[in-house]
């Protein structure tokens, strides 16, 4: 049995939907996180505060709500998958579920979007979006196996690595397009100004621009892609590298047991085949045949 799989059985039971005690760790900061932004969301709809940036409608406001649990949603979606599909998550997606939703959401609710400061061309709207381009690239390396179905492929290089880069890097672009259709989709249904429509006119290189709903798309995605393509490149390094070592993909709980079993039986052939003796005959080894040697089964004279 292999040293993951002992690993696994040997978790507690309630630990195995987090993956990890740091798993559990990163849960309990979510709901912390959620509790507080509730907090502060409430607060602004009832006028107890009021924090400087765009002003937004009390409707405006009200839509803090259903992002902030839909953040939280978010942040369990590793979770969901470890209990319902029965997958082996790498714990960094949990990091980047929490990290990415709440860090969206602080965007919104404590208005870093519509600071200047927050939001320049290193602000805080263009390092989540290139932060979140390297990250949507490593869930695109790790679904990469779950899609195929098949743990031996890239350990066999029976898909090659570039291959491997190449899908990860259009997942993750794929990624920010539908992100950008849920903020228009947002702004004109539910009345947010996530693509920033109701910002005064902007200075886009010395010209104003109404609005800035498309410069803020545009930026969005060229952030986007500039994170996604090194992480693409050296995820492909290191699949080319290190083709055996899977802890960083998601898997089926089935298939990485058959996996490790496939491995384990791999090895002790060769343990096998190193262990047995030689007992090739000097024809078969291409070694000059000495014939002064006697031959025992002919009769001496």
């Amino acid at each position: 049995m292999s040293k993951e799989t002992n690993e696994i059985k040997q978790t507690p039971k309630w630990l195995r939907p987090f993956g990890s005690k740091a798993g559990f760790i990163v849960y309990i900061i979510a709901w912390g996180l959620f509790i507080l932004y509730l907090t502060v969301a409430i607060l602004q709809i009832t006028g107890t505060i009021q924090i400087q940036g765009v002003e937004l409608s009390s409707w405006q406001k009200a839509s803090y709500i259903p992002l902030i649990v839909g953040m939280l949603v978010l942040a369990h979606v590793p979770m969901f998958c470890r209990l319902v599909f029965k997958w082996r998550m790498p714990f960094y997606l949990d990091i980047y579920a929490v990290a990415g939703g709440f860090g969206h959401a602080a965007g919104n609710i404590f208005k870093f979007y519509d600071n200047l400061t927050w939001n320049s061309v290193f602000g805080w709207d263009k390092v989540l979006h290139f932060v979140g381009g390297a990250g949507w690239t490593l869930i695109g390396f790790s679904f990469i196996l779950l899609f195929i179905g098949n743990c031996d492929c890239i350990r066999k290089r029976q898909i090659s690595a570039f291959f491997v880069a190449l899908f990860a890097f259009a997942f993750s672009m794929t990624a920010a397009v539908i992100w950008e259709f849920f903020e228009f989709f947002w702004d004109t249904v539910v009345g947010g100004n996530m693509q920033r429509w109701a910002d005064n006119p902007y200075q886009t290189f010395g010209k104003a621009t109404p609005g800035s709903g498309l410069l803020d798309t545009m930026l969005d995605l060229i952030y986007h892609a500039a994170g996604a393509l090194p992480a693409a490149i050296i995820g492909g390094v290191l699949v080319n590298r290190r083709p055996d070592d899977l802890r960083l993909f998601v898997v089926r709980e089935k298939d990485w047991q058959e996996y490790q079993s496939n491995k384990a039986e791999e090895k002790r052939q060769k343990e096998q085949e190193h262990e047995r003796p030689d007992t090739t005959t000097p024809e078969q080894q291409d070694l000059p045949i000495d014939t002064n040697v006697v031959n025992e089964s002919e009769p001496l004279p």
